[in-house]
Order: C-alpha cells, then structure tokens, then sequence
C-alpha cells in the first residue's frame, strides 16, 4: 500500500454493495428506485450529473480492481492540493493528499497484491480477494481532469455523508 499525501495521488474508491441497503435513508435511494443494486460508479454517474457533466466515467489512468470486485481510480495532483479524505456519495469514498494547513491527514490505500479477509465476528474467514490491476486500465497515473480537482478541493472533507432514516 502507500500513502495518498507523499504520491500527490488522489484515489477515488467506488464499493459495490454489500447489503443492498446503502441507499436507504439517501437521496439516491429516491433517484434509484428499484434499480437492481446500483454502485458506486452508479451514484458518481448521478453525483457528475448534479454538477451539469453529462459524461464523466472515470477513465484513462491508473485503475486497480479490489478484493471485493469494486474498483480504484488513481489521480495525480498538484503538490499541496488540499483533498482529504471524504465520501462522495453512498459506496464513493476519496482518499485524498490531505491538507497541510490543519490537522487532516492524506490516505491510505492497499497496493496491486494486497491480499485481504473479511471476517465476522465469530473470527471467520468468509471471503479473500486480491487487490489486482485492472487489465483493461493498465495505464499510468494520469492527472485528474480540472473540474473534478475543484469539485474535490471545494468538498475539502465535507462530503456528503450518507444518512441514515431509523436506529
């Protein structure tokens, strides 16, 4: 793995779901209706959409598929960048360089190989998946595109957090 802050790289994480109830309690829930499962990349389709990109699929750079099928978007920035680490929208999380003037620290994200278990409680092992480059995006770390990097600077660690209707 390796840290976000000393790269100048800005990850974004999109999740695939886990429960199936991600949604629930948000705005996407409403948007998604009964859409089977939307993802991540699904809720960062809606969330550029809300912004006025109509077509904003991350593409052409550096991409990692993760143990649990999900994947990673690695970006470079400029050095001193202030992007911390926020979730975008349910299953979206960035894991930022941080900010230098206060106390937020940079990333952390796992490296091609990286091998991980997910447990339960009772201590065991239910899956193991190995972080792997994705073999259609094995390109280098390309800068991020300048609307995204102000998106992301303006969002500086408040992000939209998922709410949650109940207990």
């Amino acid at each position: 793995g390796g840290t976000c802050r000393q790269s100048n790289i800005v990850v974004l994480d999109f999740d695939l779901p886990k429960t199936g109830k991600e949604l629930d309690g948000t705005r996407y829930e409403v948007l998604y209706g009964n859409v089977a499962k939307p993802d991540g990349l699904d809720v960062y389709i809606q969330w550029c959409r809300d912004r006025g990109r109509s077509f904003c699929i991350p593409c052409d750079t550096y991409s990692v598929v993760t143990r649990s099928g999900g994947f990673q978007q690695y970006w470079r920035v400029p050095e001193g960048t202030p992007i911390g680490n926020v979730p975008i929208g349910p299953m979206i999380d960035v894991r930022g360089v941080g900010n230098t003037k206060s106390t937020q620290n940079g990333g952390y994200v796992l490296g091609v190989g990286s091998v991980v278990n997910d447990t339960y409680n009772s201590g065991n092992i239910i899956r193991t998946g190995t972080y792997t480059i994705d073999r259609h995006k094995a390109l280098p770390v390309s800068p991020m595109p300048e609307w995204l990097l102000k998106q992301l600077v303006t969002l500086n660690g408040h992000g939209e957090r998922p709410k949650r209707s109940g207990p």
